[in-house]
């Protein structure tokens, strides 16, 4: 009896799935958000680029996105018991945002309008160098150092652990 419970339990409910690849080498795409627009549910994919997840009966726009990916959608009808396979081949957006800044304020500005001075760690900073974690990346902006895993900014005293600094 409980066997017959499920079945009539996924039969009210249509399956979606499909993986989703990149345009450019065809390779699968790790943790891209597949959303109904409209509707609870949903799923990210997994490592082979595939997803899984059900819906109600009714007609959805289901989209793939991810950061430095173009956003794709389709629009689907689906009805109970349906197993709908959706494929997506997402192409890499190479817009960047530009240099954006979080600072004293809890929102982000342009580094032109900050009223404190600011230094961004370059990009060859991080493509050229052998670093292991990202404090070997701060260390290399001009007036910063990180001694003992603490961040000194021009010769300051740095943050001391448990002092509550």
């Amino acid at each position: 009896m409980l066997f017959a419970l499920t079945q009539i339990g996924e039969a009210q409910t249509a399956t979606i799935q499909g993986t989703v690849i990149d345009s450019t080498d065809s390779s699968p795409i790790f943790m891209v958000t597949i959303a109904p627009n409209g509707a609870a549910g949903g799923a990210n994919t997994d490592f082979e680029g595939k997803f899984k997840f059900s819906l109600a009966p009714g007609t959805y726009t289901i989209s793939a996105y991810q950061t430095g990916y173009y956003k794709k959608s389709v629009s689907i009808t689906v009805t109970a018991g349906e197993v709908k396979n959706i494929d997506f081949v997402l192409g890499v957006n190479r817009r960047t945002l530009g240099t954006v800044i979080v600072s004293e304020s809890q929102y982000e500005q342009r580094i032109g309008d900050a009223t404190v001075s600011i230094d961004v760690a370059k990009e060859y900073l991080i493509k050229n160098t052998v670093s292991q974690s990202l404090s070997d990346v701060v260390g290399k902006v001009a007036g910063v150092s990180v001694i003992d895993g603490q961040v000194q900014i021009r010769g300051g005293s740095g943050y001391a652990y448990g002092v509550g600094s």
